[in-house]
């Protein structure tokens, strides 16, 4: 079950959520404490939302099984006005089950179209995750090609 935190919950918990998002950046962030810094206070002022997946029954805040954290934000392709929801960084504790995937997809999807999205998109280099996107209609045709400089 897919839960989207507060953020009085994320000011609570950053110094666990900063540990697994420094793990899970895209490769078009620095992996640096400033940019952590960056991150954060752009969550807490509204510009990203940071989610959780836990097991279905679980409700007791101080006894999570956290599955996952991620965080998404809106982007918009100025050429064409369209809007989509970022899944940004995606990190796994431990891991699920497709239908545990799935659910949280379904969620996401609820809050994108609830958005005026048009899309969910991500990007990763995990084979497992995008073999289960793939698996569950995404289309995983395409490369980030990224040049350092």
């Amino acid at each position: 079950m897919l839960i989207q935190l507060l953020p009085e919950q994320i000011s609570k918990y950053w110094d666990e959520l900063e540990r697994a998002f420094l793990e899970a950046l895209p490769d078009i962030a620095e992996r640096n404490q400033e940019s952590m810094n960056n991150m954060l206070a752009f969550i807490l002022a509204g510009g990203m939302q940071v989610w959780i997946s836990v097991p279905r029954m679980e409700i007791d805040e101080n006894t999570l099984d956290i599955r996952s954290v991620l965080a998404t934000k809106f982007v918009e392709d100025e050429v064409s006005r369209t809007f989509s929801l970022d899944i940004y960084a995606l990190y796994n504790y431990k891991d699920m089950s497709f239908k545990e995937w799935r659910e949280d997809l379904e969620a996401l999807k609820k809050f994108a179209r609830a958005h005026y999205c048009s899309r969910i998109i991500g990007r990763s280099s995990v084979p497992g995750l995008v073999a289960i996107s793939k698996k569950m209609g995404a289309n995983t045709d395409y490369t980030l090609i990224s040049f350092d400089l």
